[in-house]
């Protein structure tokens, strides 16, 4: 039996990469769905973008859909749920949390930890890497 500090190190590391993976990683099979989903499902990534969205003046809205549409081959604008799913593949903090549920429920089965326990390495694990994401270069 391996030491508590190696699994929940093991852990964390496993948390981190299945984010990366998810998040930031150029492999074409988990690129293009990415690129796809933002470019579809988000087209306005930044909130300051999105707020002067919603507080223009409804012809301004229109042309700004307008446009949109026109550059990036959008037929329709995101709904709350899609613009949410592709906020949440790009977004290294908010992946980690379910990824880390993920890998803590997979040790909390496999190695056999307590709920506490659980709890804990789920949300350590997802603190961490969130802040190694953070201090990642673009």
């Amino acid at each position: 039996m391996q030491p508590h500090w190696m699994t929940v190190l093991l852990a964390i590391l496993a948390t981190y990469r299945i984010t990366r993976f998810i998040t930031r990683d150029q492999l074409p099979l988990i690129a293009r769905p990415r690129r796809w989903l933002d470019k579809h499902w988000n087209p306005l990534p930044s909130q300051d973008a999105w707020e002067s969205y919603v507080a223009s003046p409804p012809e301004a809205q229109q042309i700004f859909r307008d446009a949109i549409r026109k550059n990036l081959g959008i037929r329709s604008r995101p709904t709350g749920w899609r613009r949410s799913i592709a906020y949440l593949i790009g977004c290294a903090w908010c992946t980690s949390i379910w990824v880390g549920a993920g890998v803590s429920w997979f040790v909390l089965v496999f190695i056999g930890l307590t709920w506490p326990w659980f709890v804990l390495l789920w949300l350590s694990s997802s603190a961490i890497t969130g802040m190694i994401a953070q201090r990642e270069p673009e």
